[in-house]
């Protein structure tokens, strides 16, 4: 069985998909994927549990020739079963995680070596039927397995001397994650100066998060969450539900907190 986990962004939503630069590291939510061969012709998905079965069927149906495309005709007679512990729509990149989980069930299946690199490029592949023309970071992240820098396609390893601890919230309401991108990108059109403005702003915070990481001051990681959230809700991107998480965890002793993703709902992360 192969396994692929969730990921946070901790700086640079949105920004990313024009060439900034992001943070990001994976979380212990993760989608499960195994292969069982079958006798007749047709590439079969069973999603087993509630929160997957809400990923509609007409997606696991444009996966299925995709999969075909990539890795031939030969993985036509198999069932891929799925099962995960990540919400649809959390931002927590549930579909980044179910393309990863698929590759690499497909290479275990095949006991064939699978490469680091060939995990992001068939990944990407996969994740493109999701959100049509994606930045990277989320299946990136998750082949990575680690704290990230991410930039223009390529990462790095962050050094980090101690672990991050993030507590998440979930709201009910599901971040579509394509709409919200083209949302922004129409914001863009209509009023260049001032969303170039917010993407250079949150770049700066990202550069000064990485510092704060690396030289483990926790307090200044979590002030520049809470500037970067700012920075999404003028953005657009936030609803008084996230925005309302987010003051709650502060409340509670968290020294930062933003909503993470897409935006629009999904998810909040808090630093304690």
């Amino acid at each position: 069985m192969a396994k692929a986990c969730g990921k946070i962004i901790l700086s640079g939503e949105h920004g990313v998909v024009y060439g900034y630069p992001a943070i990001a590291q994976c979380i212990d939510r993760s989608v499960f994927v195994k292969v069982i061969p079958r006798g007749e012709p047709g590439l079969y998905f069973e999603p087993p549990n509630v929160k997957l079965r809400t990923l509609n069927s007409e997606l696991f149906k444009q996966i299925a020739p995709k999969l075909v495309e990539l890795f031939g005709p030969e993985i036509s007679h198999l069932c891929f079963q799925v099962q995960s512990d990540i919400p649809p729509g959390s931002g927590l990149g549930s579909s980044a995680a179910l393309s990863v989980a698929l590759v690499r069930a497909i290479f275990e299946h095949n006991h064939e070596v699978l490469s680091q690199s060939d995990t992001v490029q068939y990944a990407l592949e996969l994740e493109k039927i999701f959100h049509g023309n994606p930045s990277g970071v989320d299946h990136t992240t998750i082949a990575a397995q680690s704290l990230i820098w991410f930039h223009q396609g390529r990462f790095e390893n962050i050094r980090c001397l101690n672990p991050l601890h993030f507590r998440i919230s979930t709201t009910a309401t599901q971040a579509g994650t394509r709409a919200l991108i083209t949302a922004v990108r129409r914001n863009f059109e209509k009023n260049p100066r001032h969303i170039q403005t917010l993407f250079e702003n949150i770049a700066c915070i990202t550069f000064q998060m990485r510092d704060a990481i690396e030289s483990n001051d926790r307090s200044a990681v979590g002030a520049l969450m809470t500037k970067n959230h700012f920075l999404l809700q003028d953005l657009g991107v936030s609803t008084p539900e996230l925005d309302r998480l987010c003051e709650s965890a502060k409340q509670e002793g968290a020294l930062g907190a933003k909503l993470t993703g897409a935006g629009g709902g999904g998810s909040v992360i808090a630093l304690f």
